[in-house]
């Protein structure tokens, strides 16, 4: 698995920045926006809204609460398990003897980077602004 990593270092060492942080932001927000139309569970649709709420703070840069801080942290955080999860599943199919699928296994690593860079931006207050007081 080293191998491979060291096969995309310039993939996998990307510096992400703020913009590349919205472009997720917005890619999020068609996502949910898309899960709401088929959603009929009230409390479901309830939470959709509520994530799209803080998705559309951080495009309009207002403000957040500690609570949206920790909802979006949330939003980040669980993508990276997906990730996470399917790197996983990789690693075991290797172990049980299949072919090793590099360039999946290359783009969910790269996806977890990224990931971790916007958790990094969104902690620090780089990337948000968070009302600490409230």
């Amino acid at each position: 698995i080293d191998k491979l990593i060291e096969k995309e270092p310039q993939q996998l060492r990307k510096e992400y920045i703020k913009k590349d942080f919205e472009d997720w932001t917005r890619e999020n927000i068609l996502v949910q926006q898309n899960e709401l139309k088929t959603e009929t569970d009230e409390d479901n649709r309830g939470n959709l809204l509520e994530r799209m709420s803080v998705l559309d703070k951080v495009l309009k840069a207002a403000p957040l609460t500690k609570e949206d801080a920790t909802e979006l942290l949330f939003e980040i955080n669980s993508e990276m398990a997906l990730y996470r999860e399917g790197m996983g599943e990789i690693v075991v199919n290797y172990l049980l003897g299949e072919k090793i699928q590099e360039g999946q296994f290359l783009n969910y690593l790269g996806n977890i980077i990224k990931l971790r860079q916007f958790q990094v931006g969104v902690e620090s207050g780089e990337w948000v602004q968070i009302n600490r007081n409230q």
